[in-house]
């Protein structure tokens, strides 16, 4: 599981395989509960959402989700993901 820094917080990120492709690296516990508990799910575009009392968001496919400092997840595009994070 990678570790990433943003703002001087730790955060964890993990990238949704492609359509059919196996992931690089494991899933990570957190997300493996919250897929279980049903608070992430999988999309019709083969990406994953969650819902929030404002509506749903979620990613596609190559993109990643990400648990920050106080336990929310957040979903972000590869390209935004790589400008706004980088490894710890």
């Amino acid at each position: 599981m990678a570790r990433f820094i943003r703002k001087e917080a730790v955060v964890q990120a993990f990238k949704v395989p492609l359509w059919g492709q196996k992931s690089e690296e494991e899933i990570p516990l957190w997300l493996s509960q919250k897929l279980g508990s049903g608070e992430v799910h999988l999309n019709k575009a083969g990406g994953l959402s969650a819902n929030y009392v404002w509506g749903t968001r979620g990613c596609a496919p190559g993109d990643f989700i990400v648990l920050d400092e106080t336990g929310e997840i957040d979903f972000r595009a590869a390209k935004d993901f790589e400008t706004q994070y980088e490894a710890a």
